[in-house]
């Protein structure tokens, strides 16, 4: 077990909002505490005359996806070494993504293919996205369905396909070897890279803030009563064993949408090689500007190891 919680060497960083905008706030009932209880009390009614009109998937998606449609950075306004690219899923749509790198096609090196939450879109996690890059690997960053300029609408199931589709672009478009690749996911991110990464000979899975289970979750903000609407969604802690590389897990302890508990809970269920990384004071959004040096060194020894 390498579970490292560091001491507290700087004052507390409040988050800079200009910069990502908060786009990655959740803002569903199940994701606002005892104000998204109130909420969802008030809205009862509703819910379940949504649930007979559609399904538990459907009620599910409402609550778990809040795209960005309108954001976009013009491609001549964007970096030199950022290209947006285009990628077919398997259940044939278009989405998008946004490729990170300054050498020619013929010079492949390493790449993190970043899974990004569940608000906005992949233009809001541009700087965190060059972040990585800077780290000396190039960056693949995923628009899910729905968000951005993407076809289609989100979706759990169709999440994953978006993931499993992005990976194969990686590898076969883009010439990746898989061996050669790392998934970063953030959030609600952190099932669509656990998803992807099954049975996958990737080199390295790094988790930013994940969720054990969407059950879990419920149950963490005092609504396991109502799972019977929702069934048993984003199941990753059940899939997290299928996965084959070493694993790294950063997760606040002060995180106010996703408890810390749920990231060690799929921490405790992992059985190779691992490493937890709690930051202090850390809440769900702001874990770069909380302990900057100590975020991000933390990944940068972890890729490098």
């Amino acid at each position: 077990m390498n579970f490292i919680i560091p001491e507290m060497k700087f004052p507390y960083i409040p988050l800079f909002k200009g910069d990502k905008f908060e786009y990655c706030t959740n803002h569903s009932p199940f994701q606002r505490g005892l104000g998204g209880l109130l909420e969802w009390l008030i809205f009862m009614p509703v819910m379940i005359a949504f649930l007979c009109l559609s399904s538990c998937d459907g009620l599910v998606n409402w609550m778990s996806f809040h795209p960005d449609t309108n954001t976009y950075i013009s491609e001549r306004d964007l970096p030199e070494y950022i290209r947006p690219v285009k990628i077919r899923t398997s259940d044939s749509l278009s989405i998008q993504g946004l490729y990170f790198s300054d050498k020619n096609d013929s010079v492949k090196s390493k790449i993190i293919v970043y899974f990004h939450g569940n608000a906005g879109n992949m233009y809001h996690r541009i700087t965190e996205a060059a972040k990585l890059f800077e780290l000396g690997y190039d960056v693949f960053v995923v628009s899910y369905r729905g968000y951005a300029r993407s076809e289609g609408s989100p979706s759990e199931e169709g999440l994953y396909i978006d993931g499993r589709s992005a990976l194969h672009f990686v590898t076969h478009d883009l010439g990746y070897k898989m061996s050669d690749v790392v998934i970063y996911g953030r959030s609600i991110g952190t099932t669509v890279a656990i998803d992807a990464a099954q049975d996958q000979d990737i080199a390295k899975l790094i988790l930013i803030t994940p969720l054990s289970s969407g059950s879990e979750y419920a149950k963490s903000k005092g609504l396991g009563g109502l799972l019977f609407l929702v069934g048993e969604p984003f199941p990753s802690i059940d899939k997290i064993n299928n996965v084959k590389c070493p694993l790294l897990i950063i997760h606040g302890d002060a995180d106010e949408v996703i408890p810390q508990g749920l990231g060690l809970d799929l921490y405790n269920k992992f059985s190779g090689v691992k490493k937890f990384v709690s930051i202090p004071r850390g809440g769900h959004n702001n874990l770069e500007y909380v302990y900057p040096d100590f975020y991000w060194r933390s990944i940068r020894e972890f890729l490098y190891e």
